[in-house]
């Protein structure tokens, strides 16, 4: 990512009930916060990087990456831990198409062929991502300057060969 002018950032796993996006109930709530801003165990990234973001608002091109843990709640158990791989771009007309290419380049380096985008209905203004017929993640148009991306990197790790494919 670096070669293509991204910055890794490393922000909190705990977020506060503003940064935790999805209902209340799904959430992992830890039972003895440090304090307020740190109640729960985010299930994405992307807030985190969008909170970044805003703390860089006067920066005109921001282009930030992460790979960290999310966390999904399970009945009577600990939570499940996911490696997700996620992203933000923040430039004046940044174009969907400039996300989905460095996702596809991103595969093609990792030896993976078999993406595929499809009309997003967890966003609505974005696409789906799959690999083969497995749901890898998300890209998100929030507005003409600013686009996010979350993979899941589990399953790109899994799918990953020594193999290097040549876009075409």
């Amino acid at each position: 990512m670096k070669y293509w002018g991204f910055t890794e950032t490393y922000t909190y796993s705990m977020v506060s009930e503003g940064l935790f996006e999805g209902p209340l109930e799904e959430a992992v709530e830890i039972n003895n916060p440090l304090n307020e801003e740190f109640i729960y165990m985010r299930k994405t990234l992307v807030p985190s990087l969008l909170k970044v973001v805003s703390e860089n608002k006067n920066s005109e091109i921001i282009k930030i990456f992460e790979i960290s843990n999310i966390y999904n709640k399970r009945l009577n158990n600990l939570p499940e831990e996911v490696l997700t791989f996620a992203g933000v771009i923040k430039k004046e007309k940044v174009s969907f198409y400039e996300v989905k290419g460095l996702i596809e380049q991103l595969s093609l380096d990792l030896g993976i062929k078999d993406l595929s985008f499809k009309q997003s209905e967890k966003t609505g203004n974005g696409a789906s991502i799959y690999l083969g017929k497995e749901y890898l993640g998300e890209i998100e148009i929030m507005d003409t300057n600013l686009i996010d991306f979350e993979l899941n990197f589990q399953i790109l790790i899994k799918h990953a060969t020594q193999k290097r494919y040549i876009h075409s």
